[in-house]
């Protein structure tokens, strides 16, 4: 039964009700139906097929079967229909995957993470040095077309550190505020 394009709650719907999801794909780029099962701790069988591998571990949290292989689909599919307790592992594991690395806050605090080591990394460079300033403000005037003045300004700008940026914004907003008030 295909059922086409469905709603979101149509799609809600459909992952609750499931005791098994299956993804044979011949070629995935990374799985996103994968990690919708997982959010709803479905067990899951794939195949071995282009981002699946990031998504899933065989054995683990999925089934991962050859591409093109129906015999070991249907096998693995059998396999988890005669097996009540190996679905509830392999759900629970899905879940867990998908609260571990995929779930909204677990993601964000790892893109915090590497934001700061990111923004570390830049408040330590050696970045604003006189060589780099000059010939960024050369690449700026012969690129953008700016006269030397604000060549020399626009490069100053782009090697600032985000801290330092940061707390001039803060306080030209607070200078505004002031004058305001």
């Amino acid at each position: 039964h295909f059922t086409g394009m469905v709603s979101d709650a149509e799609l809600h719907r459909l992952y609750v009700d499931a005791d098994v999801v299956c993804v044979p794909s011949r070629y995935e780029s990374h799985g996103v139906v994968l990690i919708e099962a997982m959010m709803f701790g479905k067990p899951l069988v794939t195949c071995a097929a282009g981002g699946i591998s990031e998504v899933v571990r065989a054995g683990h949290d999925a089934i991962v079967v050859p591409p093109e292989d129906p015999t070991a689909l249907a096998e693995s599919l059998r396999r988890l229909l005669a097996n009540p307790e190996l679905r509830a592992q392999l759900g629970a594991a899905a879940r867990q995957s998908y609260e571990r690395r995929f779930e909204a806050q677990s993601v964000a605090r790892r893109m915090e993470s590497f934001l700061e080591e990111v923004i570390t990394a830049h408040r330590n460079a050696p970045v604003d040095s006189p060589d780099v300033r000059e010939r960024l403000q050369r690449f700026l005037g012969k690129v953008l077309s700016l006269g030397p003045d604000d060549a020399s300004t626009l490069a100053g700008e782009l090697l600032q550190p985000p801290a330092a940026a940061f707390r001039l914004r803060r306080t030209q907003e607070s200078a505004r505020q002031a004058s305001s008030a």
